[in-house]
């Protein structure tokens, strides 16, 4: 004779112990097109990642910085990229 542990269980039964959360009548549209404050942030960093990155920046400190450095990269890269030019001959 089994035990009470080892019988399966009816699915209704099962829902009514275990399941945390009742199901809504809300429809998938419904459930999609909800829009709040967290959901809209959530949405724009994940499709914009600097976005992040801009809330954090320091505008009055490292803006210079960046500028400078910009500027000497391009400085020395285009030297280097005439360089590879006339090498490969790409005119």
């Amino acid at each position: 004779m089994p035990s009470s542990l080892s019988e399966p269980r009816k699915t209704v039964e099962f829902r009514e112990v275990y399941r945390n959360n009742k199901p809504t009548d809300k429809s998938v549209l419904q459930r999609l097109c909800t829009w709040n404050k967290r959901r809209f942030t959530n949405i724009l960093l994940t499709t914009f990642p600097f976005y992040r990155i801009m809330l954090k920046y320091q505008w009055k400190t490292e803006l210079l910085a960046d500028v400078v450095c910009g500027i000497t990269v391009g400085i020395m890269q285009f030297p280097s990229g005439k360089n590879s030019e006339k090498f490969t001959c790409i005119y």
